[in-house]
């Protein structure tokens, strides 16, 4: 019984989230100090930092933008499809 329950726990889905929290801050971590062993200013590691997660939310805009304009668009031609062959 108590296998079973092991194995649940590891299939949960804050096992996963643990997981790839530990991942990033490991990232950061080593892209840190990597940066300090180079000398790059504080300053410097932010300003990329930043730029990074503003250009991943504009590319998750314009994804989840294109996205709706496809499912919309789908939409239209599935009801005129219909209008057509009812009338």
């Amino acid at each position: 019984m108590e296998k079973r329950n092991d194995r649940t726990k590891q299939n949960s889905l804050t096992f996963g989230i643990n997981i790839k929290l530990m991942l990033r801050l490991v990232c950061v971590v080593v892209c840190v100090w990597l940066l300090t062993k180079v000398s790059a200013a504080v300053w410097s590691l932010l300003g990329m930092v930043m730029i990074y997660l503003f250009v991943r939310l504009l590319i998750k805009c314009v994804f989840k933008l294109i996205s709706i304009l496809i499912s919309v668009f789908l939409f239209l031609l599935i009801a005129s499809l219909i209008v057509v062959f009812i009338f």
